[in-house]
């Protein structure tokens, strides 16, 4: 990637994340979504997933790149291990250049992320002050380091997650944000049906039932979880969305 390359996505990365901090009808999913797809293009990683912290205290997949990457998150609340669980507890980056040397570490982990083709992690907390709010994880299919400059890149865009969620707590009263917050969970249901749907009828992966969903929702300015709703009440006919895929 050249550094005009790099200047340029990043400003988009600011000016997408900072879109969201303002808006007047802020979206946390969407915006953990859009950290996700920038982590990924600036670091030069092949993927990434992200956990926060609930109302309850408990941590929950908020975000993936793909299918394979949400296994990973999940298999890791299951296990108790894993480098997003021990960035969370640290509130310290995380990370392995080979993880192959970690099998004593984070055992299913390792095994799941090497038979999927991931070699390498670098895991970054979202911090506020000193409480860890979140984690997110960057995969790599090979064994090399994150750059110094990457991981600055990824601190900083960790930061600015932490700020729109903080933001967020801030200006809603505590009942509100664990609503708030809940809502988000029950968005990850909604969007996870409408996957299915979308999936199912267009005989597609997941992630490209994801894509599509996205991509559908940007098209016509509308929120994707609006989007995913219609999709599971059929007030949007799956064959509306899946017509771009076919063209």
């Amino acid at each position: 990637m050249t550094d005009d390359v790099r200047e340029e996505l990043l400003i988009k990365a600011f000016v997408d994340l900072g879109g969201h901090l303002v808006a007047s009808d802020f979206d946390l999913f969407e915006s953990l979504n859009s950290l996700i797809e920038h982590s990924v293009a600036l670091c030069s990683m092949a993927a990434a997933g992200l956990v926060l912290v609930d109302g309850a205290g408990d941590l929950k997949v908020m975000a993936s790149s793909d299918e394979n990457v949400r296994f990973l998150e999940l298999l890791q609340l299951r296990t108790g291990h894993g480098p997003c669980l021990d960035t969370v507890r640290s509130g310290e980056p995380c990370s392995s250049v080979d993880l192959s040397a970690e099998t004593g570490r984070w055992p299913e982990f390792v095994e799941h992320a090497e038979s999927l083709g991931y070699h390498a992690v670098y895991a970054v907390p979202l911090r506020w002050r000193a409480e860890t709010i979140g984690a997110f994880n960057l995969l790599h299919i090979e064994r090399r380091e994150l750059p110094a400059r990457d991981a600055r890149v990824a601190r900083a865009l960790a930061d600015l997650a932490a700020i729109a969620i903080v933001q967020d707590r801030e200006i809603r009263a505590t009942t509100e944000l664990n609503h708030h917050l809940q809502n988000a969970l029950d968005t990850r249901v909604v969007i996870e049906q409408a996957k299915g749907a979308l999936a199912e009828r267009g005989d597609l992966e997941l992630s490209e039932a994801f894509h599509l969903l996205r991509a559908y929702s940007r098209r016509r300015r509308l929120r994707l979880t609006d989007v995913a709703a219609g999709v599971t009440d059929r007030s949007i006919p799956c064959e509306h969305i899946l017509q771009t895929h076919r063209r």
